[in-house]
């Protein structure tokens, strides 16, 4: 058992907005969650995990699954292999699954249209470059945001790199079942977390990682606005993985036997 925690039907001819204040009556027709509930003596949990890193699984088994799935031990070497394993305090370095790039970025959008954050989007497209100089594979990359207005900016932001046809950018419930080695999840929100911080939504983003997470947001917005959410936990988790970064410690310095391109 593990798929209660998955993302719940979506109406995708409405608009976020009204999807939002649709979301407990859309959850409410799950016919799954309904006999779990009903029947919570019949339901036998799956106890091992063997997909993703252990460190990308670990922050959803303490915060979402209770403890309840544990990864086996061969999912700690379930890594972004093609990063030089000496490439120490750098983000994409491969000793750090878990990664949490803080942005100053502002959500945009009124209360009736999706949402959307530039300066995200254009953190999204420079860690894509990065991967990209890497030798990182765009087949290999996923990007998840919660809302079509960010994908478009996305999609534009990206629109001059000559592999984006092989970049998957998409929502969150498309995603759903999919996985690749690298997830870069764009939060976006900065005023409003409450259809953002949904933990299916959220555990749906982040377990399509198999070897690295990056979570790209405004932390201070995400500790202000919503402090017990699972966005400000992950960031807390970021941190105690040594995975978190601001924007002026995105680069460190590198070993002289490696020269990246510095944009």
């Amino acid at each position: 058992m593990g798929a209660d925690r998955r993302s719940p039907a979506t109406i995708t001819d409405i608009p976020d907005i009204q999807l939002n204040h649709n979301k407990k009556e859309i959850q409410a027709l799950s016919s799954f969650n309904y006999f779990m509930e009903k029947y919570p003596r019949r339901v036998l949990w799956l106890q091992h995990h063997y997909r993703c890193n252990d460190k990308i699984i670990g922050f959803t088994c303490r915060e979402v699954y209770g403890g309840r799935i544990k990864p086996v031990q061969a999912c700690s070497s379930i890594k972004l292999d093609k990063i030089p394993s000496d490439y120490r305090g750098y983000y994409l370095s491969s000793d750090k699954p878990v990664v949490f790039i803080d942005v100053d970025g502002r959500e945009a959008g009124n209360r009736n249209s999706s949402k959307y954050n530039i300066r995200e989007a254009e953190k999204v497209a420079d860690v894509v470059r990065e991967l990209e100089d890497m030798n990182i594979s765009m087949h290999e990359i996923g990007i998840i945001t919660t809302f079509r207005a960010q994908r478009q900016k996305l999609l534009k932001q990206l629109k001059e790199n000559r592999n984006r046809h092989s970049l998957e950018i998409n929502t969150v419930d498309s995603y759903q079942g999919r996985e690749k080695d690298v997830i870069i999840y764009s939060v976006v929100g900065t005023r409003d977390f409450e259809f953002i911080e949904d933990v299916n939504r959220l555990n749906v983003a982040f377990t399509r990682a198999r070897k690295k997470l990056i979570v790209i947001g405004n932390a201070e917005a995400i500790t202000r606005v919503s402090p017990n959410g699972l966005l400000s936990k992950y960031s807390d988790y970021s941190k105690e993985n040594d995975g978190y970064f601001t924007e002026r410690r995105i680069k460190e310095p590198e070993p002289k036997s490696l020269t990246i391109r510095v944009r």
